[in-house]
C-alpha cells in the first residue's frame, strides 16, 4: 500500500487482500489456529474454506464496512471485470457472479450454490470429501465411508451439531444438489487404491538409496496415494505392480 502511494496509483488501484484455504492448524506443529471454526487447510469444515478476504475499491467501497453475504472466489474473475468496465463472459466464469453489487452497499446477491471438492488425503490430516452450502445450511460428504453431516451456519458456525438425522429431507436435498453437481462437471471421485503400499518407499531406499527415487515415484505414482480415480484400474497398472513386488 505504501508503495502504491509512493507511485501515486493508490486512487486508481484496486486492492484484494485473500486467501486459497483456511490456515493449517492440524498439521504436527501447526502455524495457525483457525478458532472458532473448525480444522483447517485441506478440510471442507468451515475451518478450511472460510477465508478472510479484504477489498479497496477507491470511490466504491466505505472505509470500515462489513459484508456478511457468502462468495467465494470463482467470484473474482466476473467481479474484476466489471470493476473495469469490460462486459461479463458468462461462458468463461460461469461458476462465479459479480460482488459488484456487494461492494457498492447492497446486502444480498443472487448466489447461486456453492460447492466445495476434496476428493484427497492431505498432510493435515483431512480425507477426501466434498461439501454444499445452500443459504445457511451446509452438508459435508466424506468417501472413505461416505457419510454426510449437516450444519446450519447461522446457529452453528463451529459446526458441532450434526443436524443430518434431524432434517432428513434438508440432508437430502443438499446431497442430492451435490450429486448432481459432481455429474455436471465430471467431478473425479476416489475409489480405494487396491495397490496402495505405505511401506514403499522406504522399501526402494533401503534397496537401491535415494538415487533414482523421484523416477521411481514418478513410474509408479498410483501406488502412493490411497485413493485412485478409475475404479477398474488398468491391466498395465496390475502388471507393474506385480513385476515390481516379483509377483507371480
Amino acid at each position: 500500500l505504501k508503495t502504491l502511494d509512493e507511485l501515486k496509483i493508490a486512487d486508481h488501484t484496486v486492492v484484494i487482500f485473500t486467501s486459497d484455504n483456511g490456515g493449517l492448524s492440524t498439521y504436527p506443529n501447526a502455524p495457525t489456529t483457525n478458532y472458532p471454526l473448525r480444522y483447517g487447510k485441506g478440510w471442507t469444515y468451515e475451518g478450511g474454506i472460510r477465508i478472510p478476504l479484504i477489498i479497496k475499491w477507491p470511490g466504491v467501497t466505505r472505509q470500515g464496512s462489513v459484508c456478511r453475504f457468502p462468495v467465494v472466489n470463482t467470484d473474482f474473475y466476473p467481479t474484476m471485470l466489471q470493476m473495469a468496465g469490460l462486459p461479463l463472459m458468462p461462458e468463461q466464469h460461469m461458476d462465479g457472479v459479480s460482488m459488484v453489487p456487494l461492494l457498492k452497499g447492497e446486502k444480498h446477491i443472487v448466489q447461486p450454490v456453492i460447492y466445495w471438492h476434496y476428493p484427497h488425503y492431505h498432510g493435515a490430516g483431512c480425507t477426501p470429501g466434498s461439501a454444499v452450502r445452500m443459504g445457511d445450511w451446509k452438508l459435508v460428504q466424506f468417501y472413505e465411508d461416505n457419510h454426510v453431516e449437516l450444519y446450519n451456519l447461522r446457529t452453528d458456525l463451529e459446526e458441532r451439531r450434526d443436524l443430518s438425522k434431524a432434517f432428513p429431507d434438508k440432508t437430502a436435498e443438499l446431497l442430492d444438489s451435490l450429486d448432481q453437481w459432481k455429474h455436471r462437471v465430471h467431478a473425479k471421485i476416489p475409489w480405494v487404491n487396491p495397490y496402495y503400499n505405505p511401506y514403499m518407499i522406504d522399501h526402494y531406499i533401503k534397496q537401491h538409496g535415494r538415487e533414482g527415487l523421484p523416477e521411481f515415484l514418478k513410474k509408479y505414482r498410483s501406488l502412493f496415494g490411497k485413493e485412485v480415480y478409475d475404479p477398474s484400474l488398468s491391466r498395465s497398472l496390475s502388471e507393474r505392480y506385480r513385476k515390481l513386488y516379483n509377483l507371480r
